[in-house]
Parts: structure tokens; sequence; C-alpha cells
């Protein structure tokens, strides 16, 4: 693999051979870059930067920042690592999917994992919700000397992707994806279709956690409503035959609404997503 750059005028300002699978690079404002792919095992890039990859034939990815002259300054693995010796991934248990470069020469990255990941520096390591062929994803930020400052981990009830990040000026970010049945997001979570494959966006704080919009029931005059009694709960359901809830309540702190229905069609309700909540 390889890496060059190109002056304005299409010609080449340097080339820099890559000794590992590199997919995505991004340019900071002084014509620094950083590329992110993945390697096996300890992978030397230059006499200085050494990536400590698995050394299990097992992938790892990496993160390396090289110079505006290409030269290599620092270098840092992700490593995946699959239990109990199973096969059924391969060497496939980590995956690479978008990085940034940020104003501050910070970086942040992102990419899907099988079973479990770790992250130097901080000593943080995820573990997939789901066993088995579906992954979980990430977002971690390193710091511009290639320290790991935070990570944070993304679950689904069957499989998601974060397909790409971008970054806003007070460092927050933001990520796109897909996912298939229920995202977990820090502590909120979005229904999907299963089997169908639902699009998200998701914005993450500058520190690596998630503000969850505090979503209250209001009454007619705007103001929430922490205890509803008396209110119409209209099912949108196209679930032929469902059942209309029998009353909500907001939770004390206005966070959640709580509806109960009749026992004996639990699961017909139970099963619906759609709904709204009239005062």
């Amino acid at each position: 693999y390889f890496a060059i750059s190109l002056e304005a005028d299409g010609t080449l300002a340097w080339g820099q051979t890559v000794p590992a699978e590199v997919r995505a690079v991004d340019i900071f404002e002084d014509n620094s870059s950083v590329l992110y792919g993945k390697l096996e095992g300890n992978t030397t890039f230059s006499d200085s930067v050494v990536v400590e990859g698995n050394t299990d034939n097992r992938n790892s990815l990496f993160v390396v920042k090289a110079d505006a002259d290409g030269n290599y300054i620092w270098g840092k693995p992700i490593r995946g690592e699959i239990s109990n010796g199973s096969s059924l991934l391969g060497d496939q248990n980590i995956e690479r999917t978008s990085i940034r470069a940020l104003a501050d020469d910070s970086v942040l990255v992102a990419g899907h994992f099988w079973q479990t990941i770790a992250f130097d520096d901080i000593n943080q390591a995820f573990t997939a919700a789901q066993t088995g062929s579906k992954k979980d994803s990430f977002v971690a930020k390193l710091s511009s000397n290639g320290v790991f400052e935070w990570a944070t981990q993304i679950s689904a009830a069957a499989s998601e992707v974060i397909n790409d990040i971008d970054s806003y000026a007070d460092g927050s970010s933001i990520i796109t994806g897909f996912f298939d049945e229920r995202l977990t997001i820090g502590d909120a979570f979005l229904e999907g279709r299963s089997g169908r494959g639902d699009l998200f966006a998701a914005k993450i704080n500058s520190d690596g956690g998630f503000t969850i919009p505090v979503n209250r029931v209001i009454d007619e005059s705007g103001n929430p409503a922490e205890s509803l009694t008396e209110e119409v709960v209209i099912n949108r359901s196209s679930l032929s035959g469902s059942p209309l809830f029998i009353s909500a309540a907001t939770s004390t702190d206005g966070t959640k609404v709580i509806l109960t229905y009749d026992e004996d069609l639990s699961n017909q309700t139970a099963a619906t997503t759609a709904f709204d909540v009239t005062v």
C-alpha cells in the first residue's frame, strides 16, 4: 500500500510506502495527515514508529500520523479479540469505517467490531452486545500526540454500522449509519424494523458522551405534565386490531412516558411502537 500527496497543480509533493492495509486518510490544516486502516501483528512504519497489533493472525486497526513531508510521527493500534478460539469470523474481528482530522490536531475514528475491542492509554475495553456474526460500533478520539482520550460504544439488537463521522467547532461530532431492530446510544435507544436496516444520526459531546433530549408530555398550554390520568392515548399502529392504551404518565424527571394496557392484550400492545399521547 502507499500514500501520496499532490500539490495544488497536481505535481507530486511526496510519496510514502504504507506497510499495512490503509483505507482512509484525512488532512490537517498544516498539511500533515492521518492514515487509518488494518494490520496484522507488529508493524514497522519507520524506525521510530512501530504499531503493536495482535500477534495471533487476527486483525488490528491502526491510526498513524505523518507530517507535511510524509514522515511518520506516531502510530497507535486498536485491537479486536475473539474469545474461546472462535473461528466463526476468521481474522475479521474488527473493521474501520471513518476518520476525521480536527482543527486542534486531534483525531476521531469510527469502526465496528465483533466480541471485544481494547483501547490503549485509557484502559478501555468494550464487549459486543450480541454474539456470532453480529457487530457493535465504536467512536474514539486521539490527542494530537496520538493518545486515546475517550472511546464510546454503540450497540444494536442485531447489527449496526457507522458510515461516516464529522465534527463541529466546539469539539462535538456527529455520526451517521444504519442499524437493525433497536439501537442503543448512551442511555437512550431508537426503535427500528427487524431485517430492514434503518438509518440514524447521533451527536456526540466533546468528551465522548451523548446529550439525550428530554422528551416531555405537555398539556394544552405547553407546560410539562408530571402526572397524566385522564389523557387519551391514540394508537397509530398499523397492526390489525391492535388495542388502545388505557392511560399514560410521565416519570418524575420527565424523561419517560409510562403506558398501561390490559394484560390480556399485552402481546399485541408490546409490539406497537407508533402512538400519540394527547392531554
